[in-house]
Order: C-alpha cells, then structure tokens, then sequence
C-alpha cells in the first residue's frame, strides 16, 4: 500500500522535467499587453481584477477571469521579473498533472497504470501555449478546478457507498467548480461531464453534487453580469473566419476542426502560437475535403463509441471526455473567439492518456499490461522531447514572432506579428542593421496585408513607415485607418509623431497639429489609468516646436518619471533645459540630462552609431557643444577625447563581431 501511494511522483516530476526549461523564458505576445504593461495590476487595483473583463480596455469582451487576474497580481507583489510568472506555471502544470493521476487512479483503480497515464499527459507538446505563455495560466487554473471538481464527484459515487454524498465533499465540489469558473469559463463542462460521466461507468448520480456544480455556474453567470453589464463579446473575423460563415457550413468545418486537435495531440510535428484566418481556410459545402474530415470524424466517434459501449466503458467515457470538455470552445454550437488554438486542447487531451489506459484494462488487451511500461516509456521520452524543443522557441518574444509566419505561413496575423518582431529587434539595432531589420518587417506586413486588409496590419504598415523615416506615406496610411481602428490609441501616437518629423522638415503647421493628436493620445491613456514615456516625449517636442518651452519640460519630467531607461528622453530634456537655461547662464540641468544619457547607452551598449540614433558618443559630442558654448575649454576638451574613445570601443567591438 505504502508503494501504491508513491506512484503520484511519476507524473509530477516528469511534468516539473519536462517545463524545466520554460523557466528563463521572457514575457510574451499578451503577456507583455496584460501582463508586463498592466500597471493596474501591478499597483494591485481591484477596480480592474473584479469589475473589468479579464483583457481590460485593450479588448472588449465578456470574458470574467478575476481569479487569474488576482494570480498576477500576486505575482508582481513578489517580483516583476518575468522567471516568477514562469515559475507558477510551471508549479500549477505540476499540480494539475498530480490531479490527472489521482482521477485516474479512480477510474482505472490501478495505480501504476494512473500514474503511466498522467505522465503521458504531462508531457504532451500541444500543453505548451499553455505552460510556456505565461497567460495560458487560465489554461491552467481551469485545468486544476475542472479536474478537482470531477476527482471530488468520483469520489462521491464509489459504488460500493450508493447514495451518500458526502456534504463536505458536495459544498467542496461546488467551491471548486466557481473558483474554476473564476479563472476560465470553459469549466463549465464539467457539469454534463458528471452525469454523462457516472451513467457511462454505471456509477450511481451524485444529484447533489451535481446541484452544487449547477448552483456554482449560476451564481458565476450573476457575478459576471453584475461585474460586465451588457458587455458583449466582440467578434473579429480574423480571429475566427466561421464568424462570417452560415450555420451549415460553419459546423461542418468546426467538426473538421476536432479532427485537428486529435491529430496536434497524437502527433504535434508542427505547432503554431496562432491559426487565424486564413492558416485554416474555411472550406464551403461543396468541397469533398470538408464532407471527407467531417465523415471521417464523426466515424471514429460514432464506431468509438458503438464497440466500446458495452465492452469497455472507460473508452467510451474517453471519448466522450473529449468531446465534452471540447464542445464549448469546439465552434461547432456557436462561434468563439478563435477558431483553432492548442492551449484549448490542454484539459481536452486527457482524453488520450485515458484511452490507452483503458485500452489496457480492456478485454482486448487483458493479460497484457506489461506491454503498458515500454509503450508508455517510449511514448513520455518522444512527447516530452518534443516539449522540451518546443519550450524553447517561446522563451523570447521577438524571436518568437519571427517563427509564428513561418509556424502558420497562411496567417495574415502572423505575418503582422512576425512585423512587430521584426520592429522590435530594430528598436535596439542601429544604421545597416536597423534599416535591413525594417525592410524586413515591412516585407512581413505587406504579406499579411496580401492576405487580409485589416486594421491592425494597415496601423503596422503606418509604423514601420514611419521608422523608416517615410513620413508623408506613414501619415496617409495613419489617418486612413484612424476611423476604422478601436482600441488602439498607438496609431494616435504614430501620427503625432508624423506631424514631429514633418515640421522638422520645413512643413508650418505640422507641430500644432501633431500636438492635436498626442493630446488625444495621452487623453485616451488617462481614461484607462495608463501612461506613456514616449507619448509625453513627443508631446513635449510638438510643444516646444510651438517655443513652449516650460510646458515642454513638465511633458519630459513625466516621461522620465515613467522610463528612465531610454536615452532619447534624457537627450530632448537635456537640450529643452539647455533652451532654458543658456539665457540665464545655468546649464548644470542639461549636463545633468546628457550624463545620464551616456549613463544609459553603456548600459544598453550602445557606444556610437550613426544619426538619428543615440548613443554614448553623440551624448559626449552634445556635451562638447555645451562646455564650448559656455567657454569651458578644458571641459569641452575631456569631453572630445571621451567620445573619441567611445568610437574607439564601438569600432573595436564591430570588427571584432565581424
């Protein structure tokens, strides 16, 4: 017995293997949205944990999550470091790996065999959305409750103590299931589960149970409402195609679409973060392709279930798991959110595990169980190679986005994202490299444009334009999708920026009308409670274009106050302080600023480049102008030789990479 009790750190500690290296991993995609940029969350507010849908003012949906929000919160209370959200992930997998054995262990009664199952489970790849993204914690959470509210009815309907439900483990099935609730909505299967569940393994209804579940959905459907009232989900045709479809057609692809799921789960060769429109193109009635995966599907359920249904339940109850625990996010009785993603698979996939277990104790394969250790062995160290390799590519985000057009080369998001890396990996290159790093993603986006001409491609497009320095076409592109984008007040910022450039360039006007759009921009930050560095500086160049220069300043200290990490913030207070203070003869301010500068490009390594981007030698020039002005030789003289040196050092490195 006491051996029997051991088996349950198998799958822990193949789950706590296996998501090991998950752990250096970065903030990435929504992560860096809700997670890393969430000030509301870090500043602990409860306003935005309890009383705003689970993705805050950047998405409007109706998804109620405050569970998961409270768990990052909690998160930023400890540290801000990106390894501490990984580390609870991984801790959670672990745990709802040891939840996956102790079900089993109660379906299958034999503990070895539970045990090989939820290892198998662990390491299954297509977890991997789920454990390495640091929001797929709701994946997890709901994953926990789910399989805690299911283990607490098991227990409740052993059949050899018929009709007597425990009233602890009745209130605890209950709790579990609105906490679960709480964290992701699609825990709401486990309700028919424990019906069809029981009536498939003959095992008596726990009624009561049931009720506690039923009772624990209603009160979270009261909740969300009193918390997001008439707030809808918003439906975006790039996300998910079956939007635009007819019912028929829409569920004919949808039942496809299970059919991918069993074959990512049994063989994840190739996984992708997105499979927006058009990775998986909706095929009309018509297509024989469609009617084939359709038929295909329902015929492996249909005879699944027919020559399991009396012989061996446990497969039956398989794939009736499946089906259940899919059917809500399955798009086949209404549209979701998205149309394909793995993370949806992370509870649904028990399923495979449970089928081969059962397969085991079936009369089909009775007597042959020792067979069950090299199947299962040789199954754990395929998958859980695979998961280790996949960990892998989401542990930086920039890198990340590069393999999401390549991971899904049909998806128009995916090429935008795979832009955005691009536009990332450029903000911190310089000269050749920056500009090479542009083409790239402007090549990116225009593929992604080539596919779906949508908003946040267009907005894209309107960005790299504009690092590009091609402001007038960057400003049309801008202003075009302006009226048709929601959400995104970044395109405000970018045109603010346009009108910056123009005016540079001998264009009258531009900076009173730039200052139009970064008011609004700051405006619209201040309505959700956040703020930008950039937005403050740029509005505090327009201003003092505009020779408003003590305005200019106060936009500058709040930019500073924000980010101390970005050098072109300490280089335009610098020269607006020098504005300032040359007429009175002060310019410690501005050599206060221009240190700080070079303080920061070193820190960056960023020892000299060519204009526009800053760097340490250009803060030394900056401040040899300065000493000159004034009429410090000596100064100005140090000054000199020190940004020589930095060019020096920056040449030296350049060769040496060569």
């Amino acid at each position: 017995m006491a051996h029997a009790r051991r088996w349950w750190i198998l799958p822990v500690a193949v789950a706590l293997v296996a998501f090991a290296n998950t752990m250096p991993g970065d903030f990435v995609f929504d992560d860096v949205m809700l997670i890393k940029r969430g000030e509301e969350l870090e500043d602990f507010k409860l306003e935005r944990i309890f009383l705003q849908n689970y993705w805050g003012f950047d998405r409007e949906d109706k998804n109620y999550r405050p569970l998961t929000l409270l768990s990052y919160a909690l998160n930023h209370r400890v540290t801000e470091a990106a390894w501490a959200f990984h580390a609870v992930n991984w801790i959670l997998n672990a745990c709802v790996a040891l939840l996956a054995y102790l079900v089993l262990r109660e379906l299958l009664e034999w503990a070895w065999l539970a045990a090989l199952g939820a290892a198998l489970f662990a390491v299954l790849p297509i977890h991997v959305e789920a454990v390495a993204n640091i929001v797929g914690r709701a994946e997890l959470l709901a994953g926990l409750a789910f399989l805690g509210a299911w283990l607490v009815a098991l227990r409740n309907s052993r059949p050899n103590d018929p009709g007597r439900e425990k009233p602890g483990l009745v209130i605890a099935a209950g709790c579990i299931t609105f906490l679960g609730l709480l964290s992701k909505e699609n825990v709401i299967a486990v309700v028919p589960l424990l019906l069809i569940g029981n009536a498939v393994l003959r095992r008596p209804i726990p009624w009561k149970t049931f009720l506690a579940t039923g009772v624990a959905v209603a009160l979270y459907l009261v909740v969300r409402e009193l918390a997001l009232p008439g707030m809808q989900h918003v439906k975006s045709s790039i996300d998910n195609p079956l939007h635009l479809a007819d019912a028929p057609t829409r569920v004919l692809n949808a039942v496809k679409l299970l059919g991918l799921y069993i074959l990512k789960i049994l063989a994840p060769f190739t996984l992708a973060a997105d499979y927006s429109y058009n990775e998986i193109p909706v095929l009309p009635l018509k297509d024989p392709v469609l009617w084939f995966w359709a038929v295909s599907v329902v015929a492996f359920f249909g005879l699944g279930a027919r020559l399991s249904r009396t012989r061996a339940p446990l497969i039956l109850l398989a794939l009736l798991f499946f089906l259940i625990t899919i059917a809500l996010v399955s798009n086949v009785a209404f549209p979701v959110g998205a149309m394909f993603a793995e993370r949806l698979a992370f509870v649904p996939s028990l399923a495979y595990p449970l089928l081969l277990c059962a397969l085991f104790k079936s009369r089909m394969l009775r007597g042959r169980g020792r067979w069950a250790w090299p199947l299962f062995t040789v199954l754990i160290l395929l998958y859980g190679t695979r998961t280790v390799v996949r960990n892998a590519d989401w542990a930086e985000g920039p890198l990340m986005q590069l393999r999401m057009s390549r991971d899904a080369p049909g998806s128009a998001k995916c090429h935008n994202m795979t832009a955005g890396g691009y536009v990332l990996l450029a903000s911190e290159a310089t000269g050749k490299k920056k500009a090479e790093l542009l083409q790239k993603a402007e090549a990116s986006v225009r593929k992604a444009l080539g596919i779906a001409p949508y908003e946040k491609a267009q907005a894209k497009l309107g960005e790299i334009l504009l690092r590009q320095g091609r402001h007038k076409e960057a400003l049309e592109v801008l202003l075009d999708v302006l009226p048709r984008i929601h959400n995104e007040p970044l395109v405000l910022r970018h045109i603010g920026e346009c009108y910056n450039h123009l005016h540079r360039q001998g264009n009258p006007g531009s900076a009173q009308e730039g200052l139009k759009y970064l008011d609004r921009y700051i405006q619209a930050l201040a309505a959700i409670g956040r703020r930008d560095a950039v937005g403050h500086m740029f509005r505090g160049l327009a201003k003092g274009m505009l020779e408003r220069l003590d305005d200019a300043l106060e936009d500058f200290n709040t930019a500073i106050e924000i980010r101390q990490d970005l050098p072109e913030i300490w280089s335009n207070r610098g020269y607006c302080r020098f504005q300032l203070g040359f007429k009175l003869g002060d310019i410690s301010g501005t050599l206060e600023d221009y240190e700080k500068g070079v303080e920061v490009c070193v820190e960056k390594g960023l020892l000299d480049g060519p204009p526009p981007d800053e760097s340490a030698a250009r803060f030394m020039e900056r401040i040899y102008d300065v000493h000159r002005k004034v009429g410090n030789k000596d100064a100005a003289q140090k000054a000199l030789e020190k940004m020589a040196e930095y060019q020096r050092k920056a040449a030296a490195d350049a060769e040496a990479e060569r």
